[in-house]
């Protein structure tokens, strides 16, 4: 407030106040338009449109992990009206791979048929971060199977560059999850429970690893084998005590809430 009071004295009239970025996610995050606080329900639509504008704002001034927060947060919101935006980001080769990669999860949300078309040459993109969210969004089972035989030889080898790029963290549970998770979008079940057991040997007070491991197994119990069903009453009785703990240390957070009671 100090330093907003010195300047209105120092510029008086003159003074230049354009938006900052975060007042335009905070409103979307809020369900209303910049300078209201009711968040009613039409203007959440409303608030949609500035975001856009941000996300594509190229003018040198804007963060570009500001851009990619207002990409992640219409596309975790669902927001109509981003896909034709976040595919010309895709497209724009100059602009920054964060964003490129945000713009690519966003496009994740369509039709097969429209991923398909828009990603497959990404494949082969400059920038391997938008190369592996590329991958993620065609390895999805929907997508994959919309794909030609050529087409799916290239994004089989292309999970082995993600492999390969995953190694390089492989001391944290996460990128062993991330493979695994891959893995099984793919059928590869034997080395998505490799990956899953690897990663709970790696950091075993982690949580999240037994839980995507316990739904495999009872997948697979659910196809006739037993012991896969023992398997996931173990890891879930495991994971418990993890999952109590995080929702005791964070107590606001709704997904981790979520996810505890669940359990």
């Amino acid at each position: 407030r100090w330093s907003d009071e010195a300047c209105d004295k120092w510029y008086g009239a003159e003074r230049k106040k354009p938006e900052h970025f975060g007042e335009t996610i905070a409103a979307f995050r809020r369900g209303s338009v910049v300078g209201e606080r009711d968040g009613a329900g039409e203007a959440n639509e409303a608030s949609v449109q500035p975001m856009v504008d941000l996300a594509t704002r190229k003018d040198g001034l804007t963060p570009f992990i500001a851009r990619a927060t207002a990409l992640d947060g219409l596309t975790a919101a669902q927001a109509q009206g981003c896909t034709a935006a976040a595919a010309r980001i895709v497209e724009d080769t100059t602009d920054h791979p964060v964003v490129r990669a945000a713009a690519v999860r966003c496009m994740a949300n369509e039709s097969a048929a429209t991923v398909r078309r828009a990603l497959i040459p990404r494949l082969e993109d400059e920038s391997r971060q938008v190369r592996l969210e590329v991958l993620h969004a065609l390895a999805a089972p929907a997508v994959y199977q919309s794909l030609t035989p050529n087409e799916q030889t290239r994004v089989d080898l292309a999970m082995r560059e993600y492999q390969a790029a995953l190694a390089q963290v492989a001391d944290r549970a996460g990128a062993h999850m991330t493979w695994a998770i891959l893995c099984e979008q793919r059928g590869m079940y034997d080395d998505a429970i490799e990956a899953y057991e690897t990663a709970i040997r790696v950091e075993p007070t982690v949580a999240g690893a037994r839980t995507n491991h316990a739904a495999l197994m009872e997948q697979m119990a659910e196809r006739g084998d037993l012991q896969a069903g023992e398997r996931a009453k173990l890891l879930r009785s495991q994971e418990l005590p993890l999952l109590r703990r995080d929702a005791a240390l964070a107590p606001e957070n709704a997904t981790i809430q979520y996810r505890y009671g669940l359990a």
